[in-house]
């Protein structure tokens, strides 16, 4: 349910919330975050985990 509620999400086309954008920009500045999106992405990892709380504050620390 949770890979299915991502590509829905990504489907619709509406801009995400700014949160989200502030979070995107620090997964674009990250090559190790950029490639754990991909796996998102092509259904390798859950979305809930790399969405999770934790995930999240690392990639906005570094």
């Amino acid at each position: 349910m949770p890979m299915f509620e991502f590509t829905a999400q990504l489907a619709s086309l509406d801009p995400p919330p700014p949160e989200m954008q502030q979070w995107l920009g620090a997964v674009s500045r990250s090559r190790t975050a950029m490639d754990a999106f991909a796996r998102v992405a092509a259904g390798l990892t859950s979305p809930t985990e790399f969405f999770s709380t934790k995930n999240v504050e690392r990639i906005l620390v570094t």
